[in-house]
């Protein structure tokens, strides 16, 4: 049962109608319905479409301080840049990740979800290019990686 309170087997030809001449209990009866597919079921998990901007800033914070916790002030020992575009860079590989992962569970992206995905998949190459064109400006003795090359070295990074 809805919490509109109607009740009805749906299939794609009433859905439709019901979207597009219904009273309103059965539009949003129908919307409903259409959302219960498109997610599959109900997830009670933390979304991040859900989260407000004071949340968002209050869990970057939290990873700031967590990170100094741990790290303390390596950051000034470090390339920074590097650090950063290897953040991008799996980002960009975790986001295709992802994709195979819906994939493989038959979870198709529709024109909407496939332009957002398009949209962050060219954000991030954007942002991998201002990180490089950033890199140009930045003097040469702030580019130097003393904490990486201590602890082993980077990925792929190093110089052999």
């Amino acid at each position: 049962m809805s919490t509109t309170g109607y009740v009805r087997e749906w299939n794609t030809e009433s859905l439709i109608t019901a979207i597009m001449y219904g009273p309103t209990s059965q539009r949003e009866a129908a919307a409903e319905e259409i959302k219960r597919r498109c997610n599959g079921h109900q997830n009670t998990a933390r979304r991040l479409h859900n989260l407000t901007e004071d949340e968002l800033d209050a869990w970057q914070q939290t990873r700031m301080k967590r990170g100094q916790e741990r790290y303390q002030d390596s950051h000034m020992r470090r390339y920074n840049l590097v650090d950063v575009m290897e953040e991008l860079l799996d980002a960009s590989n975790i986001l295709f990740l992802a994709a195979v992962r819906w994939h493989e569970q038959d979870w198709q992206l529709c024109p909407a979800s496939q332009q957002c995905f398009d949209h962050a998949y060219d954000r991030l190459n954007e942002t991998i290019e201002a990180i490089i064109e950033l890199d140009e400006y930045v003097p040469e003795y702030l580019c130097t990686d003393q904490l990486a090359e201590q602890e082993g070295g980077r990925v792929w990074w190093q110089k052999d």
